[in-house]
């Protein structure tokens, strides 16, 4: 009698994991995958390190991204430690975005980011480690919202001490701001507060170091430490120094001030002179002669530049 109870048991717990294995997500076919590009393959401290993160679906079913793929980015040392000390710029959040079979996040929205590795949060000499990581919902989930899954990728990424003129532009910046203490003690604050005397010495040290990493990220003045007093003529010789084949995104850090001080009525027209100058660099078809046109309302009617 026992054994037959032994048999019934067994047969029991087969069904019992046959169901369970049913509930179980389903294996996709093919994969998820990050790919990162890197503007340059060696930064220096005190250039912004720009990336562009491609999210691409391999798998059989469509993709429903939660928020904004990549949204979560992670830094770590060498060590393996997290790096906490460091200033990103936000990404935006668009509207809900489904990933088809097939289908790259590029072809959707601009997944590019930077971090200021100047000012306060610096990076070190080292190598680093990135890992991003993507929320979403597959498959039949993606109507009920039941399944949130994740994925991760990681890259890595050198930062090297800065050497020539870099260097003397750096050391520069450091002692303009008071030292690496006082530079330590603005990691976090949105709203730095300088003297007179510390904004004229930014202001010539964008202008004769307009060609440095640091010199490039202090004309152009993401972290806003100086942005409201910040002369037009920066972002003027900020175009007429940099390279064409400079990171896009850098490119649009500048024609983003220039929109939010487009509002000021005072300004326009020389605003519109600095980009009508930028547009005669940039070729029609390219991404930042794109995106002037666009933001700014230009447009060419027999080869000739109309604003």
């Amino acid at each position: 009698m026992k054994k037959p109870i032994s048999v019934l048991i067994i047969v029991i717990m087969l069904v019992f994991i046959g169901c369970k294995d049913d509930k179980q997500p389903p294996q996709l076919s093919g994969e998820l995958t990050f790919s990162f590009e890197f503007s340059s393959s060696d930064y220096f401290v005190g250039q912004a390190i720009c990336l562009d993160i491609t999210a691409s679906n391999g798998t059989s079913q469509e993709m429903a991204l939660k928020d904004f793929p990549a949204k979560k980015l992670e830094l770590f040392d060498s060590s393996g430690k997290p790096v906490k000390r460091f200033q990103r710029t936000e990404y935006p959040r668009p509207p809900k975005m489904f990933l088809r079979p097939g289908e790259e996040s590029k072809s959707m929205v601009d997944l590019s980011g930077t971090f200021e590795n100047f000012g306060p949060g610096m990076l070190a000499p080292g190598e680093y480690k990135l890992r991003a990581t993507m929320s979403y919902y597959s498959g039949e989930d993606i109507k009920f919202r039941q399944r949130l899954l994740k994925f991760s990728g990681e890259t890595r990424f050198t930062v090297s001490e800065p050497s020539g003129n870099a260097k003397k532009s750096f050391v520069r910046y450091v002692s303009i701001m008071g030292g690496e203490e006082s530079l330590g003690k603005l990691v976090g604050v949105a709203d730095i507060e300088l003297d007179s005397t510390q904004q004229a010495k930014l202001n010539e040290l964008a202008e004769t170091s307009s060609e440095t990493p640091i010199g490039e990220r202090v004309l152009i003045n993401h972290l806003a430490i100086w942005y409201n007093k910040a002369p037009l003529e920066h972002y003027s010789l900020f175009f007429e120094d940099s390279k064409t084949d400079c990171p896009c995104c850098l490119y649009h850090h500048v024609i983003d001030r220039m929109i939010k001080r487009y509002i000021i009525t005072a300004e326009r027209e020389q605003i519109l002179d600095i980009v009508e100058e930028a547009l005669k660099q940039f070729p029609k078809d390219s991404e930042i002669g794109q995106y002037l046109r666009k933001v700014f309302g230009f447009r060419i009617e027999e080869g000739v530049l109309i604003r």
